[in-house]
């Protein structure tokens, strides 16, 4: 199958086989790998609602970010966004999933969210959006008693914060433009 290598199907592996408890993460960063036991919380636990809609949340910000880069005025903004992009689909989006699945067994569900009409609003939207998701994410990684959810969801809200700044430097740029 196309883009499927050795790692894809160790995954799937592991995915179809939960009994076998833990979660092994690979990137092409060797100091990235990580081999961490993952308990089985079920798909009620408190932990596992919230990295729920964590996974809800991080899908719904890749769609909203793809139109606010359409959206986006200057090849700048363009570019900031893109790499906010980047970030919420590749570390975040992929890690949250990857985790649900893991403590549950299960496939979180998606669904859209509301999409920008304006490139203003769609800052506003943002902003609010990345704080709220760093308030969530220090919860979820002060509930986590693994390690490996522990430093995921501590180094999204940090990522999540900078993406604030980020957009807070477009939202300043378009206001004081003139």
């Amino acid at each position: 199958m196309a883009g499927f290598d050795d790692s894809s199907y160790e995954r799937l592996y592991h995915y179809a086989n939960p009994a076998l408890g833990y979660h092994s993460h690979k990137s092409n960063n060797p100091q990235r790998h990580h081999e961490t036991p993952l308990h089985h919380h079920g798909t009620n636990s408190p932990l596992a609602d919230k990295i729920a809609k964590a996974v809800v949340g991080e899908y719904q910000a890749i769609h909203f970010y793809t139109r606010l880069v359409e959206l986006a005025p200057t090849m700048e903004a363009r570019q900031i966004i893109r790499d906010i992009l980047i970030e919420e689909r590749r570390d975040h989006y992929r890690s949250f999933v990857e985790i649900y699945r893991n403590l549950t067994g299960r496939q979180a569900k998606v669904v859209t969210g509301a999409l920008p009409a304006t490139y203003a609003e769609g800052l506003k939207m943002a902003i609010r959006e990345e704080l709220q998701s760093v308030a969530d994410y220090q919860a979820i990684s002060e509930m986590a008693t693994d390690p490996y959810i522990v430093k995921v969801f501590a180094s999204a809200a940090m990522d999540e914060q900078r993406h604030a700044s980020w957009l807070l430097y477009l939202w300043m740029s378009l206001i004081t433009k003139g």
